[in-house]
């Protein structure tokens, strides 16, 4: 492990080759460093992945009797409070936290779920730009936030799968919106895409106002279950990562001046 200039620490493989002439005397030597940051994140990516899957299964398996449980108690007993509406009270009460917290539980199992079995992509080539249009629209009339693009139209092409982006794009974007929420402020957020020609890549970016993420955060917010939101479950961004690396992309996070956070995603542009 090196540390950067940042304090951040990072994977490296570190080979020293020694270099010498034909009668064996010694010229030097020679380091390389191989940024694994991608390997161990994939590792870890796979070992979430059982995780997430023995979970869903484990708790899956009670919730349907906890809830049909909880609906016959109510049926079954309501009525004998009749008379003492403080005593009915504490009743519903009660049952009604079960079915809440049951409820919540079904959607923390099926986030699980979709996590642990995200399919593998099927790219083919697509306009991002389209794709980026769409998902912005599904949130016209958001209240409280502008949503804009900026939407380059020398981006070529590129092979991805349009589910999974969809989802990307759709992740990120409630990603921001849960971000402006917090801040306290009217909010914005910008959805840009760019052809980066010497990198031969196509680079969207979801830019928001929001509260921002500490630096020293940035490195784990791709982990699963690592949230900075006080009931994130830390699979959205987990997701977005894994179908970036699905589509042998980059994404990374960035401070948004002046207030908020940058996501940026680099997918590459097969050339011919």
């Amino acid at each position: 492990m090196l540390q950067r200039l940042l304090h951040v620490r990072e994977p490296l493989l570190v080979t020293l080759s020694l270099l010498q002439d034909d009668e064996g005397r010694g010229l030097g030597s020679v380091i390389v460093f191989d940024d694994y940051t991608q390997e161990v994140r994939a590792q870890r990516m796979a070992a979430w992945r059982e995780v997430a899957r023995r979970i869903a299964h484990e708790i899956k398996n009670p919730l349907t009797p906890i809830q049909l449980a909880a609906q016959r108690m109510r049926r079954r007993f309501r009525d004998r409070f009749a008379n003492t509406p403080d005593d009915a009270q504490v009743f519903d009460e009660c049952v009604d936290t079960i079915e809440s917290h049951v409820d919540g539980l079904k959607v923390l199992v099926n986030e699980f779920s979709q996590f642990a079995r995200l399919p593998a992509a099927r790219p083919k080539p697509d306009d991002i730009n389209q794709l980026v249009q769409e998902a912005v629209s599904s949130y016209a009339g958001k209240e409280s936030v502008r949503f804009e693009t900026e939407l380059d139209s020398g981006l070529p092409l590129v092979d991805l799968d349009r589910d999974q982006i969809r989802r990307l794009l759709t992740n990120l974007l409630e990603n921001a919106c849960a971000a402006i929420a917090g801040s306290g402020r009217p909010g914005k957020v910008v959805v840009r895409t760019l052809h980066d020609a010497p990198l031969q890549a196509a680079r969207v970016e979801v830019a928001d106002n929001g509260i921002g993420v500490p630096p020293e955060d940035r490195r784990r917010i791709f982990e699963p279950y690592f949230s900075t939101k006080e009931h994130g479950t830390g699979l959205g961004l987990a997701i977005v990562s894994r179908i970036v690396a699905d589509h042998h992309g980059y994404v990374r996070v960035h401070a948004n001046r002046p207030h908020g956070t940058r996501f940026i995603v680099e997918l590459p542009i097969r050339t011919t």
